[in-house]
């Protein structure tokens, strides 16, 4: 899942060979976030930087928790950087600034009051302070494009500037499109922005990039491919389809991912409680059927969340587990009680999800196994420790099946303990609270069952 998604307003910072500045982009940006109007992350776009600016981005990023970064593999331009920032982006909001720090984070928050109403809202510089000559090209500039594209905006070269995320995505971006982004805005369907005065201050380190061929000569030929495009720009509104419900499960928010595997795992502390409980009164290892019906839930739960967060080792361990849990089940003789409708739904829906997984399967495969947040070998050491902790299952399956009762032996303890071990040193490489604090606990009640089940087996010697 990508992480700005845990976030509503993402500031996209594109640097170019800005190495003298990172750091003090770090400490404006860092202290802006606490008092942003809305949860605020910060997303560097390193564009094919040569003088070292990766390394102190990579560095400021590994310091900050709200500091995300991406970087091209070679220079590809301003407008490229911008259009990286707006697809890696995930928040409700997303806003941009120069790494010159010639404006202040500090006033995206006077962007951010109006963005409820309009498309787009930009800043004017005032009190520009930079030389004269600059100022004049700018002003040249500025007044050629307002007769190109009739968008009315005072100061587009203004670099502050924040937006909807859903109408940034759907800009058609080009070389040169970054000063058009009024313009480009007002094409679409209802599209709107809004001006506010900002501050401006003198760049204190580093080297403009921009000279009069591309600040005047470069903006002269793009207003005409402007005007080209203005008439052929696309605009649609899809109204119903019957595409697979699975087609936008990524666009639900963070908030509510958690909540599902929260969910899941109070289901399971309950089982993990319970069954200690009934075994604490029976000074013996019991296997109760409440928890195999919190079992089931929680597991129900769980390989949803697993889906969603795209982590195939959760996937895959609920996938073998549950159908065990359903065996438990029916020796309790509590499957045959639960109706024909819910029995088919129980027993379809892994088997669904898995068939449209499939049906997708380049896109799963990319987000399961390719995925930029969880690196391979993780994935490996993840699913290594899903399938041992699982496997207590398959074993408690098959030392129940031979005895004819569902019963929770020593060796299920011991191979949960082992295995709940492993899956936390997960949760704390892919920092997933749902892991962690769901593992926690039951480590504790496994380490206490194992304790009942030796004494059981002691007083049996006896």
């Amino acid at each position: 899942m990508n992480k700005t998604g845990e976030y509503k307003f993402t500031i996209i910072v594109p640097v170019y060979n800005e190495v003298d500045n990172i750091y003090a982009l770090e400490k404006a940006i860092s202290e802006f976030l606490p008092k942003s109007i809305y949860k605020a992350c910060a997303l560097f776009v390193n564009d094919g930087s040569s003088d070292g600016s990766l390394a102190r981005i990579q560095e400021v990023c590994a310091r900050n928790k709200d500091f995300y970064y991406i970087s091209f593999v070679k220079n590809a331009g301003l407008s490229a950087a911008i259009k990286a920032g707006f697809d890696y982006t995930c928040s409700d909001y997303v806003g941009y600034m120069d790494a010159d720090l010639q404006t202040t984070p500090d006033d995206f928050n006077l962007l951010l009051e109006g963005i409820d109403k309009n498309s787009m809202m930009i800043g004017i510089r005032a009190n520009r302070q930079d030389t004269f000559f600059k100022r004049f090209q700018s002003k040249f500039a500025n007044g050629f494009r307002k007769m190109m594209t009739h968008d009315g905006a005072t100061d587009t070269g203004c670099p502050l500037k924040v937006l909807r995320t859903d109408v940034a995505k759907r800009i058609p971006m080009f070389k040169g499109m970054h000063r058009f982004l009024p313009a480009l805005v007002l094409l679409q369907d209802g599209g709107c922005y809004g001006q506010v005065p900002v501050r401006h201050f003198p760049r204190v380190a580093g080297k403009s990039k921009y000279h009069l061929w591309n600040r005047l000569f470069g903006p002269f030929a793009d207003c005409f491919a402007y005007r080209w495009m203005k008439p052929r720009y696309i605009n649609y509104k899809v109204g119903e389809n019957n595409l697979y419900f699975m087609a936008d499960i990524h666009n639900i928010s963070a908030g509510i991912i958690l909540a599902i595997g929260f969910t899941a795992q109070l289901f399971f502390s309950l089982r993990t409680l319970f069954q200690w409980w009934k075994s604490e009164k029976a000074k013996k290892v019991v296997s109760p059927s409440a928890y195999w019906v919190l079992s089931v839930i929680g597991s129900y739960l769980f390989f949803v969340y697993g889906i969603l967060r795209d982590d195939f080792s959760i996937v895959l361990g609920q996938l073998i587990s549950y159908y065990i849990y359903l065996w438990n089940l029916n020796a309790k003789g509590i499957w045959k009680r639960l109706g024909l409708v819910l029995q088919t739904i129980l027993l379809a829906t892994p088997v669904v999800a898995v068939l449209l997984m499939i049906q997708d399967a380049q896109t799963y495969v990319a987000n399961f196994f390719r995925n930029e947040d969880i690196p391979f070998w993780l994935v490996i050491f993840g699913s290594a420790g899903q399938i041992i902790f699982t496997l207590r299952f398959v074993y408690q399956y098959i030392y129940s099946h031979r005895r004819h009762q569902s019963t929770l032996p020593t060796g299920f303890w011991g191979i949960s303990l082992f295995g709940s071990s492993v899956i936390i040193a997960y949760g704390i490489f892919r920092l997933d609270p749902v892991l962690i604090l769901g593992q926690s606990f039951g480590f504790v009640a496994y380490i206490r069952n194992l304790v009942i089940g030796f004494k059981e087996k002691n007083e049996v010697k006896k």
